[in-house]
């Protein structure tokens, strides 16, 4: 049995693709900005640079590093380290809402 054979099982095409949706319904210069951003600090950037440009599997295997290191936050710090990311992700969470339902009223006179 090979050490990868779970990566076998993810199709990487189409993360990679669900990935570069991402970047460019988020508004891309942005996400550009953002991911370029990351580049600069200076452990994460070299990962996050390579998680990029490189392969497939290194993107897998960068989002699977991250969740592990959130998991081992959850082990050692608890209850915190689950509401903590939530709480950062609420308010870009609301505006999207709000962006999604809301409708400019046409200035019909």
């Amino acid at each position: 049995m090979r050490r990868y054979d779970a990566l076998d099982l993810v199709d990487p095409g189409l993360f990679v693709s669900y990935i570069q949706t991402i970047r460019i319904s988020f508004g891309g210069w942005i996400m550009n900005k953002v991911f370029l951003l990351f580049q600069y600090i200076p452990v994460l950037g070299l990962f996050v640079k390579e998680a990029i440009e490189g392969p497939d599997s290194t993107k897998i295997n960068f989002l699977l590093n991250l969740v592990m290191v959130w998991l081992l936050c959850i082990y050692a710090f608890g209850y915190p380290a689950i509401i903590a990311p939530l709480l950062v992700v609420a308010p870009g969470m609301i505006l999207i809402l709000v962006g999604i339902t809301f409708q400019p009223s046409s200035s019909e006179t």
